[in-house]
């Protein structure tokens, strides 16, 4: 006896076992679609530092706060008509924040990521 056929969608965890690349992925075939990887800069670790100087007993402390890390944007650019220039590069980082150091000196701040998109964007 013979199975009745069901339309199952296919597993997207067994997309590696089945042999799915970005070449035979339907989601790949079309221009207006792409799938990027974005990850927002950590911040800087706190600095743990307590001041000495002549004649003080109890300087108390003064290290520095971590700075804070980067922000990653979309920003909808109207010459844009395709999402094909982001395909080139999947993954979009921000940069993580620098640690603080003593005299109350903070960490800079990690640098913001852009990335240009046309209008009418989606994002997931």
């Amino acid at each position: 006896a013979q199975l009745p056929k069901t339309n199952i969608a296919p597993n997207n965890n067994n997309d590696q076992q089945q042999g799915i690349t970005n070449s035979n992925d339907k989601e790949w075939k079309f221009f207006d679609t792409a799938r990027l990887h974005v990850t927002a800069g950590s911040g800087g670790n706190g600095c743990v530092a307590f001041r000495r100087e002549k004649g003080e007993a109890m300087g108390g402390p003064n290290g520095g706060r971590g700075g804070s890390g980067g922000t990653v944007y979309f920003i909808a650019d109207s010459s844009l008509n395709t999402l094909a220039g982001l395909r080139n590069k999947i993954h979009v980082k921000a940069k993580h924040g620098k640690n603080g150091i003593g005299k109350n000196k903070d960490g800079q701040h990690g640098n913001d990521a852009y990335v240009r998109v046309p209008c009418g964007t989606i994002v997931r």
